[in-house]
């Protein structure tokens, strides 16, 4: 009887330390006086961001930036809830308002995992991401076809990460070609978990 019962608090707790591991943290900083729409699941945002590696984080140089909208003057834009960007972003900005600061603190669950993106961002890692909300549109406003989302044609096991061997398999059905073009960018951006360049993707 004792085993058993131990058993079934151990995976009990085991589950408990999972569940928490993964909790993302959301601090509003500001939130203006008027709120007239509040973000949701198939808006397009514009938002400002600054990401950084958690103090807390378990891997990584903790508190290097990694990436900045700011430093290009240039708010990144991306449909809410679409699996565009990663999931920390897409469940951390819903009910956003216009003129709204948060900071987002996501474990690597919710973020890039055990891969990582980049040379900054290594595998394990709890991000810090310092956002501004500064528009809020319809997914009409951002183009009139919308994008298609390779990173999902990509992700062939769908377990939110792409292997080089998926873009070797997605480079070959959809390009005919049988190798990565040299020019690709590996870069970590947040417009995909790992973004690739447009002017490879976006023309045949």
């Amino acid at each position: 009887m004792f085993p058993k019962l131990f058993l079934s608090v151990a995976v009990v707790v085991a589950a408990f330390v999972a569940a928490s591991a993964a909790a993302l943290k959301i601090d509003v900083e500001y939130m203006p006086e008027e709120c007239d729409q509040k973000s949701k699941k198939g808006d397009h945002l514009w938002m400002h961001y600054t990401g950084s590696i958690d103090v807390s984080s378990a891997t990584g140089e903790k508190g290097k930036v990694f990436d900045s909208s700011k430093s290009r003057n240039k708010p990144f834009d991306f449909p809410l809830g679409a699996g565009r960007v990663i999931k920390g972003w897409d469940q951390g900005l819903l009910d956003m308002c216009v003129g709204e600061k948060r900071v987002l603190t996501i474990p690597p669950e919710l973020g890039y995992g055990t891969g990582g993106a980049g040379n900054d961002i290594p595998g394990g890692a709890t991000l810090k991401f310092e956002v501004e909300c500064v528009r809020i549109g319809a997914a009409a406003e951002a183009g009139s076809e919308p994008e298609p989302n390779i990173f999902a044609e990509m992700d062939a096991d769908e377990n939110g990460f792409i292997s080089y061997a998926e873009m070797e398999v997605w480079f070959k059905e959809q390009r005919s070609q049988d190798e990565i073009p040299k020019g690709m960018c590996m870069c970590m951006s947040m417009y995909m978990y790992m973004f690739v360049s447009v002017s490879v993707l976006g023309h045949a």
